[in-house]
């Protein structure tokens, strides 16, 4: 049978799998998570590289990890769940071939590091477990998306775990953009958009190649997810290219750091509803199985 044979097969009229109940919360928790975990990250090393002093940058890190890390993201989370009482409860059984579970302790974690490095006397020994617990906040939860049955999430997983964790580091160095005037900042957002902007190409090829395309090619969420690359890779790259030709601007780096922030938060959340959409769709499950068969 031909892979779009299977367009409008159901199992007696229902969808094959059903769809998530991830929406803007949960997707809005990916990005702020991601951007803190490569914040604390990017601050960190920044200060290794620097032989121990303290980049100018180094404090603004600390501050959006920890409230991101132990606030906000948490928050989000726990705002999220069906019962937001038994919050608890993801962290009373630790299973290691769980995402969720891995992903509730690389949470806690980073929150806890994070919050320990904004103490004077013990912040800067905190500081190196919480960039190691926050490139884990950049990169599982992807994992946890691949894992489940969605098509388009579990299409290409090494393609959008490479896509959710340079988008964090590309959106970790725009933060800290908007709060330091650090030049180095400039070169590592755009090293990170670059191969954010590869990734996601290589995702949707991956995409197109199973068959699973479809949300990201027509509709609304189709139009976010373009709009927000559009805003997350051309314009903050001709915003540093602006900035190398013609002398630096500091309304430019602003503009930038600011398209990748909306950016990357709005491709986000497009992938989040256009597979939601793709668990609705029974011929984008039937068309993955039949190719993984």
């Amino acid at each position: 049978m031909n892979a779009r044979s299977y367009e409008g097969q159901t199992y007696y009229g229902r969808p094959a799998v059903k769809a998530s109940p991830y929406g803007w919360k949960v997707a809005l928790y990916t990005f702020l998570g991601g951007l803190a975990g490569a914040a604390q990250a990017i601050g960190a090393l920044a200060g290794l590289a620097a032989r121990g002093a303290r980049p100018p940058f180094d404090r603004p890190a600390r501050v959006i990890a920890a409230a991101n890390g132990a606030l906000i993201g948490p928050a989000l989370l726990i705002m999220d769940l069906h019962t937001p009482q038994r919050w608890y409860n993801m962290l009373r059984i630790f299973r290691r071939t769980s995402p969720m579970s891995i992903g509730s302790y690389v949470l806690t974690t980073f929150g806890a590091f994070s919050a320990l490095a904004l103490l004077p006397k013990i912040g800067r020994a905190a500081q190196l477990p919480a960039a190691i617990a926050g490139a884990g906040m950049a990169s599982y939860t992807p994992a946890l998306l691949a894992s489940t049955a969605t098509p388009l999430w579990s299409a290409a997983p090494r393609a959008l775990g490479a896509e959710f964790a340079t988008g964090a580091f590309a959106s970790g160095a725009a933060a800290l953009m908007l709060c330091s005037r650090a030049r180095s900042l400039e070169s590592i957002a755009s090293i990170a958009t670059l191969a954010y902007g590869a990734s996601a190409l290589i995702a949707e090829q991956e995409f197109k190649r199973k068959a699973v395309d479809r949300p990201l090619e027509r509709g609304q969420w189709a139009r976010a997810h373009k709009a927000g690359l559009g805003l997350a890779v051309a314009l903050p790259l001709a915003c540093f290219a602006l900035n190398a030709l013609a002398g630096r601007s500091r309304g430019r780096s602003a503009l930038g750091a600011a398209g990748i922030l909306a950016g990357v938060f709005l491709s986000r959340w497009a992938l989040f509803e256009a597979g939601n959409e793709s668990a609705r769709s029974p011929g984008d499950y039937l068309r993955l199985r039949s190719r993984s068969a």
